[in-house]
Protein backbone atom coordinates (compact mmCIF):
# COMPACT_ATOMS: atom_id res chain seq x y z
CA UNK A 1 0.00 0.00 0.00
CA UNK A 2 2.94 2.38 1.12
CA UNK A 3 4.80 1.37 -2.14
CA UNK A 4 1.09 2.16 -4.26
CA UNK A 5 0.82 5.79 -2.60
CA UNK A 6 4.86 6.51 -3.59
CA UNK A 7 4.36 5.66 -7.32
CA UNK A 8 1.14 8.13 -7.36
CA UNK A 9 2.99 10.43 -5.23
CA UNK A 10 6.07 10.23 -7.88
CA UNK A 11 3.50 10.41 -10.73
CA UNK A 12 2.23 13.40 -9.58
CA UNK A 13 5.65 15.23 -9.13
CA UNK A 14 6.25 13.71 -12.92
CA UNK A 15 2.93 15.45 -13.52
CA UNK A 16 3.62 18.93 -12.37
CA UNK A 17 7.34 18.91 -12.96
CA UNK A 18 6.40 18.29 -17.01
CA UNK A 19 3.13 21.02 -16.39
CA UNK A 20 5.66 23.40 -15.10
CA UNK A 21 7.74 22.91 -18.54
CA UNK A 22 5.25 22.97 -20.69
CA UNK A 23 4.16 26.52 -18.80
CA UNK A 24 8.28 27.50 -18.59
CA UNK A 25 8.03 26.90 -22.76
CA UNK A 26 4.73 28.59 -23.37
CA UNK A 27 6.58 31.86 -21.57
CA UNK A 28 9.38 31.64 -23.44
CA UNK A 29 7.18 31.44 -26.76
CA UNK A 30 5.30 34.36 -25.43
CA UNK A 31 8.13 36.24 -24.52
CA UNK A 32 9.68 35.88 -27.87
CA UNK A 33 6.93 36.35 -29.50
CA UNK A 34 5.66 39.40 -27.73
CA UNK A 35 6.33 42.46 -30.23
CA UNK A 36 7.90 45.15 -27.55
CA UNK A 37 10.91 44.52 -25.79
CA UNK A 38 10.58 42.35 -23.03
CA UNK A 39 13.17 41.95 -19.78
CA UNK A 40 13.01 39.97 -16.77
CA UNK A 41 14.97 40.84 -13.49
CA UNK A 42 15.45 38.84 -10.24
CA UNK A 43 15.43 40.69 -7.22
CA UNK A 44 19.12 42.06 -7.62
CA UNK A 45 18.23 43.96 -10.92
CA UNK A 46 20.25 41.10 -12.73
CA UNK A 47 18.81 40.69 -16.29
CA UNK A 48 17.18 36.62 -16.29
CA UNK A 49 15.11 37.13 -19.36
CA UNK A 50 16.15 39.05 -23.02
CA UNK A 51 13.24 38.69 -25.97
CA UNK A 52 14.38 39.11 -29.34
CA UNK A 53 12.93 42.58 -29.46
CA UNK A 54 15.03 43.70 -26.81
CA UNK A 55 17.75 42.55 -28.61
CA UNK A 56 16.97 44.51 -31.39
CA UNK A 57 16.39 47.67 -29.49
CA UNK A 58 19.34 46.89 -27.50
CA UNK A 59 21.71 45.47 -30.13
CA UNK A 60 22.81 43.06 -27.66
CA UNK A 61 22.18 39.28 -28.15
CA UNK A 62 20.56 37.64 -25.12
CA UNK A 63 23.64 35.77 -23.41
CA UNK A 64 25.38 38.91 -23.27
CA UNK A 65 23.13 40.46 -21.00
CA UNK A 66 22.00 37.78 -18.83
CA UNK A 67 23.05 37.53 -15.42
CA UNK A 68 24.13 41.46 -15.99
CA UNK A 69 22.74 43.90 -13.96
CA UNK A 70 20.12 46.32 -15.16
CA UNK A 71 22.50 49.34 -15.42
CA UNK A 72 23.84 47.89 -18.35
CA UNK A 73 20.68 48.58 -19.93
CA UNK A 74 18.71 51.74 -18.37
CA UNK A 75 20.12 54.87 -17.40
CA UNK A 76 17.74 55.43 -14.53
CA UNK A 77 18.40 52.15 -12.91
CA UNK A 78 18.14 53.48 -9.38
CA UNK A 79 14.38 54.09 -9.36
CA UNK A 80 13.95 50.25 -10.77
CA UNK A 81 16.57 49.15 -7.79
CA UNK A 82 14.35 50.73 -5.49
CA UNK A 83 11.05 49.03 -7.04
CA UNK A 84 13.06 45.58 -7.00
CA UNK A 85 14.31 45.90 -3.70
CA UNK A 86 10.92 47.15 -2.06
CA UNK A 87 12.24 50.31 -0.47
CA UNK A 88 9.54 51.93 -1.99
CA UNK A 89 6.45 49.54 -2.27
CA UNK A 90 4.24 52.64 -3.10
CA UNK A 91 6.10 52.99 -6.46
CA UNK A 92 5.89 49.42 -6.92
CA UNK A 93 2.28 49.78 -6.96
CA UNK A 94 1.90 52.68 -9.19
CA UNK A 95 4.36 51.77 -11.47
CA UNK A 96 1.99 48.55 -12.31
CA UNK A 97 -0.05 51.23 -13.81
CA UNK A 98 1.73 53.76 -15.51
CA UNK A 99 4.34 53.55 -18.52
CA UNK A 100 8.00 55.50 -17.23
CA UNK A 101 9.91 57.41 -19.61
CA UNK A 102 13.18 56.07 -19.34
CA UNK A 103 16.74 56.62 -21.36
CA UNK A 104 18.31 53.07 -23.00
CA UNK A 105 21.46 52.36 -23.56
CA UNK A 106 22.76 50.40 -26.49
CA UNK A 107 25.41 48.25 -26.81
CA UNK A 108 27.79 51.16 -28.69
CA UNK A 109 26.48 53.47 -25.65
CA UNK A 110 24.12 55.50 -27.69
CA UNK A 111 21.49 56.61 -25.47
CA UNK A 112 17.73 56.68 -26.65
CA UNK A 113 14.46 57.43 -25.66
CA UNK A 114 12.01 54.39 -24.24
CA UNK A 115 8.47 53.73 -22.61
CA UNK A 116 8.37 51.45 -19.95
CA UNK A 117 5.67 49.59 -18.41
CA UNK A 118 6.60 48.11 -14.87
CA UNK A 119 5.37 45.18 -12.86
CA UNK A 120 6.64 43.66 -9.80
CA UNK A 121 5.97 40.34 -9.49
CA UNK A 122 6.13 38.58 -5.91
CA UNK A 123 5.24 34.69 -6.40
CA UNK A 124 5.64 32.55 -3.00
CA UNK A 125 8.56 35.01 -1.99
CA UNK A 126 10.36 35.28 -4.73
CA UNK A 127 10.44 38.94 -6.29
CA UNK A 128 10.86 38.69 -9.75
CA UNK A 129 10.41 42.37 -12.21
CA UNK A 130 8.65 42.55 -15.75
CA UNK A 131 9.97 45.61 -17.69
CA UNK A 132 8.18 45.88 -21.34
CA UNK A 133 10.03 48.70 -23.48
CA UNK A 134 9.40 50.64 -26.58
CA UNK A 135 11.99 52.89 -28.29
CA UNK A 136 10.24 55.97 -28.77
CA UNK A 137 12.91 58.45 -30.00
CA UNK A 138 11.76 58.90 -33.73
CA UNK A 139 8.26 59.58 -31.52
CA UNK A 140 10.09 61.93 -29.24
CA UNK A 141 11.48 63.66 -32.24
CA UNK A 142 8.96 64.22 -34.11
CA UNK A 143 7.17 65.49 -31.16
CA UNK A 144 9.98 67.84 -31.20
CA UNK A 145 10.33 68.68 -34.32
CA UNK A 146 6.30 69.86 -34.05
CA UNK A 147 7.25 71.48 -31.07
CA UNK A 148 9.84 73.57 -32.94
CA UNK A 149 7.78 74.47 -35.83
CA UNK A 150 4.80 75.69 -33.26
CA UNK A 151 7.34 78.04 -31.93
CA UNK A 152 9.80 79.20 -35.01
CA UNK A 153 9.58 80.99 -38.12
CA UNK A 154 10.10 78.49 -40.73
CA UNK A 155 11.19 80.85 -43.23
CA UNK A 156 13.77 82.59 -40.48
CA UNK A 157 14.21 79.47 -37.73
CA UNK A 158 13.80 82.74 -35.82
CA UNK A 159 11.37 82.45 -32.85
CA UNK A 160 7.78 83.24 -33.31
CA UNK A 161 4.98 85.37 -31.74
CA UNK A 162 4.15 82.22 -29.64
CA UNK A 163 7.56 81.78 -28.21
CA UNK A 164 8.80 85.41 -27.74
CA UNK A 165 5.50 86.07 -25.98
CA UNK A 166 6.45 82.80 -23.90
CA UNK A 167 10.00 84.24 -23.22
CA UNK A 168 8.65 87.79 -22.53
CA UNK A 169 6.01 86.79 -19.62
CA UNK A 170 9.08 85.25 -18.25
CA UNK A 171 11.55 87.78 -18.28
CA UNK A 172 7.95 90.32 -16.73
CA UNK A 173 8.33 87.76 -13.85
CA UNK A 174 11.67 88.01 -13.03
CA UNK A 175 11.89 91.77 -13.51
CA UNK A 176 8.42 92.02 -11.47
CA UNK A 177 10.40 90.56 -8.28
CA UNK A 178 13.63 92.64 -8.91
CA UNK A 179 12.02 96.17 -9.87
CA UNK A 180 13.57 95.94 -13.09
CA UNK A 181 12.68 97.15 -16.72
CA UNK A 182 12.08 95.00 -19.78
CA UNK A 183 12.03 96.19 -23.13
CA UNK A 184 10.23 95.45 -26.36
CA UNK A 185 11.49 96.26 -29.73
CA UNK A 186 9.40 95.94 -32.89
CA UNK A 187 10.43 97.10 -36.50
CA UNK A 188 9.17 96.22 -40.09
CA UNK A 189 11.30 96.89 -43.26
CA UNK A 190 9.96 100.39 -45.16
CA UNK A 191 8.64 99.60 -48.50
CA UNK A 192 9.30 95.98 -48.10
CA UNK A 193 6.04 95.37 -50.93
CA UNK A 194 7.88 97.17 -53.10
CA UNK A 195 11.03 94.24 -52.77
CA UNK A 196 8.62 91.69 -53.47
CA UNK A 197 6.63 93.81 -56.62
CA UNK A 198 9.58 94.42 -57.72
CA UNK A 199 12.02 91.46 -57.33
CA UNK A 200 9.84 88.47 -56.98
CA UNK A 201 9.27 87.11 -53.75
CA UNK A 202 12.34 84.76 -54.14
CA UNK A 203 13.93 88.15 -53.74
CA UNK A 204 11.81 89.43 -50.62
CA UNK A 205 12.52 86.12 -48.76
CA UNK A 206 16.59 86.65 -49.03
CA UNK A 207 16.14 90.01 -47.42
CA UNK A 208 13.77 88.37 -45.13
CA UNK A 209 16.34 85.87 -44.30
CA UNK A 210 18.92 88.81 -44.61
CA UNK A 211 17.26 90.47 -41.40
CA UNK A 212 17.12 87.47 -39.32
CA UNK A 213 21.08 86.93 -39.67
CA UNK A 214 21.98 90.28 -38.85
CA UNK A 215 19.01 90.42 -35.97
CA UNK A 216 20.86 87.35 -34.32
CA UNK A 217 24.25 88.53 -35.02
CA UNK A 218 23.78 91.48 -32.56
CA UNK A 219 21.69 89.65 -29.79
CA UNK A 220 23.35 89.90 -26.44
CA UNK A 221 22.77 86.92 -23.87
CA UNK A 222 19.46 87.31 -22.66
CA UNK A 223 17.93 88.91 -26.03
CA UNK A 224 15.78 87.36 -27.55
CA UNK A 225 15.16 87.91 -31.50
CA UNK A 226 11.92 87.07 -33.17
CA UNK A 227 10.06 87.55 -36.57
CA UNK A 228 6.30 87.83 -35.94
CA UNK A 229 4.73 88.25 -39.37
CA UNK A 230 5.38 89.67 -43.20
CA UNK A 231 8.81 91.87 -42.73
CA UNK A 232 7.88 92.51 -38.69
CA UNK A 233 10.24 91.10 -36.29
CA UNK A 234 10.51 91.70 -32.29
CA UNK A 235 13.15 91.38 -30.25
CA UNK A 236 12.86 90.77 -26.01
CA UNK A 237 15.20 93.76 -24.54
CA UNK A 238 16.61 91.99 -21.25
CA UNK A 239 18.10 92.81 -18.90
CA UNK A 240 17.71 96.77 -19.25
CA UNK A 241 18.92 99.19 -16.84
CA UNK A 242 16.12 101.89 -17.23
CA UNK A 243 13.89 102.49 -19.84
CA UNK A 244 16.05 105.04 -21.93
CA UNK A 245 18.51 102.19 -22.29
CA UNK A 246 15.49 100.38 -24.24
CA UNK A 247 15.53 102.97 -26.80
CA UNK A 248 19.20 103.51 -27.30
CA UNK A 249 19.98 99.43 -27.81
CA UNK A 250 17.27 99.81 -30.26
CA UNK A 251 19.01 102.55 -32.35
CA UNK A 252 21.88 100.04 -31.89
CA UNK A 253 20.49 97.31 -33.42
CA UNK A 254 18.61 98.89 -36.13
CA UNK A 255 21.95 100.60 -37.30
CA UNK A 256 23.34 97.16 -38.03
CA UNK A 257 20.35 96.07 -39.64
CA UNK A 258 20.13 99.48 -41.97
CA UNK A 259 23.21 98.61 -43.76
CA UNK A 260 22.99 98.82 -47.78
CA UNK A 261 22.24 95.21 -49.26
CA UNK A 262 22.91 93.60 -52.58
CA UNK A 263 19.38 91.12 -53.14
CA UNK A 264 19.41 89.83 -57.08
CA UNK A 265 21.60 92.38 -57.99
CA UNK A 266 20.47 95.06 -56.82
CA UNK A 267 21.58 97.72 -54.52
CA UNK A 268 19.22 98.23 -51.44
CA UNK A 269 19.10 101.06 -49.04
CA UNK A 270 17.12 99.89 -46.12
CA UNK A 271 14.96 102.20 -43.90
CA UNK A 272 13.72 100.91 -41.11
CA UNK A 273 10.38 102.15 -38.64
CA UNK A 274 10.33 100.67 -34.83
CA UNK A 275 8.82 101.08 -32.29
CA UNK A 276 9.34 100.76 -28.27
CA UNK A 277 7.32 100.02 -24.90
CA UNK A 278 8.97 99.19 -21.58
CA UNK A 279 7.59 97.31 -18.62
CA UNK A 280 6.47 98.34 -16.37
CA UNK A 281 5.96 102.09 -17.29
CA UNK A 282 4.18 101.06 -20.82
CA UNK A 283 2.18 97.88 -19.75
CA UNK A 284 2.36 95.16 -17.02
CA UNK A 285 1.55 91.94 -19.32
CA UNK A 286 3.55 90.45 -22.62
CA UNK A 287 0.57 90.75 -25.12
CA UNK A 288 0.16 94.74 -23.94
CA UNK A 289 3.63 95.19 -24.23
CA UNK A 290 3.98 93.72 -27.42
CA UNK A 291 1.34 95.66 -29.32
CA UNK A 292 2.35 98.58 -27.64
CA UNK A 293 5.45 98.28 -29.24
CA UNK A 294 3.33 97.38 -32.44
CA UNK A 295 1.46 100.98 -31.90
CA UNK A 296 4.87 102.88 -32.05
CA UNK A 297 5.81 101.22 -34.89
CA UNK A 298 3.01 102.19 -37.12
CA UNK A 299 2.72 105.76 -35.53
CA UNK A 300 6.20 105.94 -37.09
CA UNK A 301 4.89 104.36 -40.41
CA UNK A 302 1.75 106.52 -40.74
CA UNK A 303 3.91 109.95 -40.22
CA UNK A 304 6.26 109.32 -43.27
CA UNK A 305 9.42 108.60 -41.32
CA UNK A 306 11.90 106.08 -40.86
CA UNK A 307 13.85 105.01 -37.13
CA UNK A 308 12.68 104.30 -33.32
CA UNK A 309 9.85 106.17 -31.66
CA UNK A 310 8.79 104.75 -27.97
CA UNK A 311 5.09 104.20 -27.18
CA UNK A 312 2.61 107.17 -25.26
CA UNK A 313 -0.75 106.14 -24.38
CA UNK A 314 -1.92 108.45 -27.86
CA UNK A 315 -0.28 106.43 -30.05
CA UNK A 316 -2.32 103.55 -28.28
CA UNK A 317 -5.60 105.89 -28.98
CA UNK A 318 -4.55 105.87 -32.47
CA UNK A 319 -4.06 102.28 -32.93
CA UNK A 320 -7.04 101.56 -31.41
CA UNK A 321 -9.50 103.93 -33.56
CA UNK A 322 -7.41 102.18 -36.45
CA UNK A 323 -8.53 98.85 -35.10
CA UNK A 324 -12.22 100.64 -34.91
CA UNK A 325 -12.01 101.69 -37.95
CA UNK A 326 -10.56 98.71 -39.83
CA UNK A 327 -13.53 96.64 -37.91
CA UNK A 328 -15.93 99.28 -39.15
CA UNK A 329 -15.22 98.57 -42.85
CA UNK A 330 -15.57 95.00 -42.31
CA UNK A 331 -18.94 95.49 -40.80
CA UNK A 332 -19.44 98.07 -44.03
CA UNK A 333 -19.27 95.13 -46.42
CA UNK A 334 -21.80 93.04 -45.24
CA UNK A 335 -24.49 95.61 -44.37
CA UNK A 336 -24.05 97.83 -47.69
CA UNK A 337 -23.08 100.95 -46.49
CA UNK A 338 -20.86 101.90 -48.94
CA UNK A 339 -22.28 103.37 -51.65
CA UNK A 340 -21.34 104.96 -55.26
CA UNK A 341 -21.22 108.06 -56.75
CA UNK A 342 -20.07 109.64 -60.34
CA UNK A 343 -18.55 112.55 -61.48
CA UNK A 344 -19.13 113.61 -64.79
CA UNK A 345 -16.36 113.83 -67.45
CA UNK A 346 -17.30 116.22 -70.78
CA UNK A 347 -15.48 116.66 -73.82
CA UNK A 348 -13.87 120.40 -74.22
CA UNK A 349 -14.46 120.08 -78.01
CA UNK A 350 -18.17 119.74 -77.63
CA UNK A 351 -19.03 120.03 -74.55
CA UNK A 352 -21.29 116.47 -74.38
CA UNK A 353 -20.86 114.04 -71.54
CA UNK A 354 -18.54 111.44 -72.46
CA UNK A 355 -17.70 109.55 -69.32
CA UNK A 356 -18.07 109.17 -65.26
CA UNK A 357 -15.21 108.66 -62.27
CA UNK A 358 -16.92 106.09 -60.12
CA UNK A 359 -15.92 107.30 -56.49
CA UNK A 360 -16.70 105.31 -53.14
CA UNK A 361 -18.58 106.73 -50.71
CA UNK A 362 -18.98 105.40 -47.18
CA UNK A 363 -22.36 106.57 -44.94
CA UNK A 364 -21.08 105.13 -41.53
CA UNK A 365 -23.69 104.75 -39.15
CA UNK A 366 -22.58 106.80 -36.19
CA UNK A 367 -19.26 108.77 -37.77
CA UNK A 368 -21.47 110.01 -40.99
CA UNK A 369 -20.09 110.54 -44.27
CA UNK A 370 -16.50 109.06 -43.83
CA UNK A 371 -14.41 110.87 -46.40
CA UNK A 372 -12.36 108.31 -48.23
CA UNK A 373 -8.63 109.64 -47.51
CA UNK A 374 -9.60 108.20 -43.76
CA UNK A 375 -10.56 104.62 -44.81
CA UNK A 376 -9.18 104.00 -48.12
CA UNK A 377 -5.07 104.15 -46.94
CA UNK A 378 -6.67 101.99 -44.18
CA UNK A 379 -7.88 99.56 -46.15
CA UNK A 380 -4.99 99.10 -48.50
CA UNK A 381 -2.50 98.70 -45.30
CA UNK A 382 -4.91 95.51 -44.45
CA UNK A 383 -5.84 94.04 -46.83
CA UNK A 384 -9.59 94.96 -47.49
CA UNK A 385 -8.89 97.02 -50.21
CA UNK A 386 -9.19 93.97 -52.43
CA UNK A 387 -12.86 93.12 -51.45
CA UNK A 388 -13.94 96.65 -51.34
CA UNK A 389 -12.40 97.44 -55.00
CA UNK A 390 -14.41 94.41 -56.40
CA UNK A 391 -16.96 95.54 -54.43
CA UNK A 392 -16.66 99.08 -55.99
CA UNK A 393 -16.49 97.42 -59.54
CA UNK A 394 -19.11 95.16 -59.26
CA UNK A 395 -21.76 98.24 -57.52
CA UNK A 396 -20.21 100.66 -60.66
CA UNK A 397 -20.90 98.67 -63.66
CA UNK A 398 -23.99 97.47 -61.85
CA UNK A 399 -25.50 101.01 -62.19
CA UNK A 400 -23.73 102.21 -65.27
CA UNK A 401 -26.59 101.25 -67.43
CA UNK A 402 -28.89 103.48 -65.49
CA UNK A 403 -26.51 106.28 -65.37
CA UNK A 404 -26.67 106.55 -69.28
CA UNK A 405 -30.04 106.48 -69.16
CA UNK A 406 -30.38 109.12 -66.58
CA UNK A 407 -27.68 111.02 -68.98
CA UNK A 408 -28.97 110.02 -72.01
CA UNK A 409 -25.99 108.91 -73.66
CA UNK A 410 -23.14 106.81 -73.89
CA UNK A 411 -20.78 106.82 -71.44
CA UNK A 412 -17.38 105.40 -70.40
CA UNK A 413 -17.06 104.15 -67.02
CA UNK A 414 -13.44 104.94 -64.88
CA UNK A 415 -12.76 103.08 -61.77
CA UNK A 416 -9.67 103.54 -59.51
CA UNK A 417 -7.57 100.71 -58.58
CA UNK A 418 -5.30 101.04 -55.71
CA UNK A 419 -1.89 99.44 -55.90
CA UNK A 420 -3.06 96.34 -53.89
CA UNK A 421 -5.35 96.10 -56.44
CA UNK A 422 -3.31 96.28 -59.33
CA UNK A 423 -0.74 93.82 -57.55
CA UNK A 424 -3.72 91.34 -57.39
CA UNK A 425 -3.08 88.02 -58.89
CA UNK A 426 -6.77 87.85 -59.77
CA UNK A 427 -7.21 91.30 -61.44
CA UNK A 428 -7.68 90.42 -64.57
CA UNK A 429 -11.09 87.68 -63.54
CA UNK A 430 -12.30 90.09 -60.99
CA UNK A 431 -13.10 92.70 -63.85
CA UNK A 432 -14.22 90.41 -66.49
CA UNK A 433 -16.76 88.83 -63.67
CA UNK A 434 -18.08 92.27 -62.95
CA UNK A 435 -18.28 93.31 -66.54
CA UNK A 436 -20.36 90.26 -67.11
CA UNK A 437 -22.59 90.13 -64.03
CA UNK A 438 -23.85 93.60 -65.52
CA UNK A 439 -23.60 93.02 -68.81
CA UNK A 440 -20.99 96.21 -69.03
CA UNK A 441 -19.23 96.43 -72.50
CA UNK A 442 -15.65 95.97 -71.26
CA UNK A 443 -14.75 98.22 -73.86
CA UNK A 444 -16.32 101.02 -71.72
CA UNK A 445 -14.59 100.18 -69.22
CA UNK A 446 -11.54 102.67 -67.80
CA UNK A 447 -9.45 102.02 -65.10
CA UNK A 448 -7.08 104.68 -63.65
CA UNK A 449 -3.74 103.65 -61.94
CA UNK A 450 -1.28 106.21 -60.64
CA UNK A 451 2.15 106.50 -62.11
CA UNK A 452 4.17 104.76 -59.64
CA UNK A 453 2.13 101.16 -59.81
CA UNK A 454 3.16 101.19 -63.17
CA UNK A 455 7.04 100.94 -62.41
CA UNK A 456 7.17 98.30 -59.71
CA UNK A 457 7.38 95.37 -61.76
CA UNK A 458 7.79 97.27 -65.21
CA UNK A 459 7.48 93.39 -67.54
CA UNK A 460 4.39 92.45 -65.19
CA UNK A 461 2.92 95.73 -66.10
CA UNK A 462 3.42 95.85 -69.59
CA UNK A 463 1.78 91.59 -69.59
CA UNK A 464 -1.42 92.98 -67.31
CA UNK A 465 -2.22 95.90 -69.59
CA UNK A 466 -2.01 94.03 -72.41
CA UNK A 467 -4.71 91.29 -71.38
CA UNK A 468 -6.63 93.95 -70.35
CA UNK A 469 -6.21 95.62 -73.26
CA UNK A 470 -7.17 92.57 -75.52
CA UNK A 471 -10.40 92.51 -73.10
CA UNK A 472 -11.07 96.28 -74.81
CA UNK A 473 -10.50 97.54 -71.26
CA UNK A 474 -8.73 101.25 -71.60
CA UNK A 475 -6.00 102.32 -69.13
CA UNK A 476 -5.84 106.21 -67.87
CA UNK A 477 -2.67 107.43 -65.98
CA UNK A 478 -4.52 108.96 -63.04
CA UNK A 479 -2.42 112.26 -60.96
CA UNK A 480 0.28 112.44 -64.17
CA UNK A 481 2.96 114.95 -63.58
CA UNK A 482 3.20 114.34 -59.56
CA UNK A 483 5.28 110.92 -59.80
CA UNK A 484 7.82 109.53 -62.72
CA UNK A 485 6.49 111.26 -65.74
CA UNK A 486 8.84 109.87 -67.84
CA UNK A 487 8.53 109.80 -71.91
CA UNK A 488 10.22 106.39 -71.52
CA UNK A 489 7.44 105.04 -69.22
CA UNK A 490 4.56 106.40 -71.72
CA UNK A 491 5.98 104.08 -74.61
CA UNK A 492 6.09 101.07 -72.93
CA UNK A 493 3.02 100.52 -71.24
CA UNK A 494 0.11 100.61 -73.02
CA UNK A 495 -1.61 103.13 -71.69
CA UNK A 496 -4.96 105.21 -73.20
CA UNK A 497 -5.78 108.39 -71.45
CA UNK A 498 -3.58 110.71 -69.19
CA UNK A 499 -4.99 112.91 -66.42
CA UNK A 500 -3.49 115.91 -65.28
CA UNK A 501 -3.44 116.26 -61.70
CA UNK A 502 -5.69 118.51 -60.09
CA UNK A 503 -2.55 120.76 -58.24
CA UNK A 504 -1.53 121.98 -61.61
CA UNK A 505 -4.71 122.73 -63.08
CA UNK A 506 -5.50 124.64 -59.53
CA UNK A 507 -2.78 127.00 -60.54
CA UNK A 508 -2.67 127.18 -64.16
CA UNK A 509 -3.20 130.09 -64.51
CA UNK A 510 -1.27 132.30 -61.59
CA UNK A 511 1.94 129.74 -61.79
CA UNK A 512 3.88 130.03 -65.13
CA UNK A 513 5.52 126.86 -64.02
CA UNK A 514 2.26 124.78 -63.66
CA UNK A 515 1.02 126.23 -66.93
CA UNK A 516 4.33 124.63 -68.50
CA UNK A 517 3.71 121.55 -66.89
CA UNK A 518 -0.04 121.13 -68.05
CA UNK A 519 1.03 122.59 -72.01
CA UNK A 520 3.66 119.77 -72.35
CA UNK A 521 1.94 117.17 -70.62
CA UNK A 522 -0.83 117.72 -73.18
CA UNK A 523 1.94 117.77 -75.96
CA UNK A 524 3.70 115.22 -75.12
CA UNK A 525 0.00 112.60 -74.91
CA UNK A 526 -1.04 114.29 -78.50
CA UNK A 527 2.82 113.36 -79.90
CA UNK A 528 2.36 109.40 -78.61
CA UNK A 529 -1.74 109.65 -79.68
CA UNK A 530 -2.94 109.72 -76.09
CA UNK A 531 -6.18 112.13 -75.00
CA UNK A 532 -5.68 113.95 -71.76
CA UNK A 533 -8.41 114.62 -69.25
CA UNK A 534 -7.87 117.99 -66.93
CA UNK A 535 -9.20 117.15 -63.50
CA UNK A 536 -9.91 119.83 -60.70
CA UNK A 537 -11.58 122.30 -62.63
CA UNK A 538 -13.47 124.71 -60.96
CA UNK A 539 -13.82 128.08 -62.42
CA UNK A 540 -14.39 128.83 -66.29
CA UNK A 541 -11.01 130.26 -66.33
CA UNK A 542 -9.59 127.36 -66.28
CA UNK A 543 -11.37 125.54 -68.39
CA UNK A 544 -10.89 128.03 -71.40
CA UNK A 545 -7.10 127.98 -70.47
CA UNK A 546 -6.85 123.88 -70.93
CA UNK A 547 -8.90 124.53 -73.73
CA UNK A 548 -6.72 126.57 -75.34
CA UNK A 549 -3.90 124.13 -75.24
CA UNK A 550 -5.60 121.65 -76.53
CA UNK A 551 -7.16 119.76 -73.88
CA UNK A 552 -9.42 117.09 -74.86
CA UNK A 553 -11.57 116.46 -71.79
CA UNK A 554 -12.27 117.85 -68.26
CA UNK A 555 -13.83 117.09 -64.97
CA UNK A 556 -14.24 119.11 -61.52
CA UNK A 557 -16.77 121.01 -59.49
CA UNK A 558 -17.49 123.69 -62.03
CA UNK A 559 -18.84 120.48 -64.73
CA UNK A 560 -20.38 118.57 -61.77
CA UNK A 561 -19.87 116.92 -58.16
CA UNK A 562 -20.12 113.59 -58.08
CA UNK A 563 -23.45 112.33 -56.99
CA UNK A 564 -25.29 108.75 -56.67
CA UNK A 565 -26.73 107.26 -59.86
CA UNK A 566 -30.49 108.71 -59.13
CA UNK A 567 -28.61 112.46 -58.09
CA UNK A 568 -26.53 112.80 -61.20
CA UNK A 569 -27.66 115.59 -63.90
CA UNK A 570 -25.92 116.67 -66.98
CA UNK A 571 -23.77 119.63 -66.68
CA UNK A 572 -25.33 123.17 -67.20
CA UNK A 573 -22.39 125.11 -68.85
CA UNK A 574 -23.14 127.78 -70.89
CA UNK A 575 -22.98 126.24 -74.78
CA UNK A 576 -21.00 129.18 -75.57
CA UNK A 577 -17.95 128.00 -74.53
CA UNK A 578 -17.97 125.51 -76.68
CA UNK A 579 -18.32 127.45 -79.88
CA UNK A 580 -21.89 126.40 -79.46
Amino acid sequence: MERHNADLSAAHVTRLERRLQQIQADYRALLHSSGEAVVMLDAQGRIQGFNRSAEQIFAYVARDVLKQPIGLLIVEHDLLQAAIEGEEDWISAALSSRRYELTGRRSDGHAFAMSAAINVIDRAGVRRVMLVLSDVSEHRQREAHIEHMAQHDALTELPNRVLLLDRLERAIGRARGARGTVGVLMFDVDQFRRVNDALGHDAGDQLLLLMARRLLAQLRPGEVGARIGGDEFAVLLDPLADERAAEHRARELLAGLTQPVQIGGHDLHLTISAGVSCFPHDADGSGVLLKNAEAAMYHVKSVGLSGVQRFNAEMQRRADDKLALENDMRRALIHGEFVMHYEPQISLSSGQVIGVEALIRWNHPQRGWVPPMSFIPLAEETGLIEMIGAWTLRAATAEAQQLEQRLGCELSLAVNLSPRQFAQIDLVDVIRDACARAQWPTHKLVLEVTEGMLVINPDETVRLLQELRAMGVRVAIDDFGTGYSSLSYLTRFPVDLLKIDRSFVRDLLEDPADAAVASAIIAMAHALGIPVIAEGVETLEQLQALQARGCDNAQGYLIGRSKSADEIVLPTLDAGVFGG
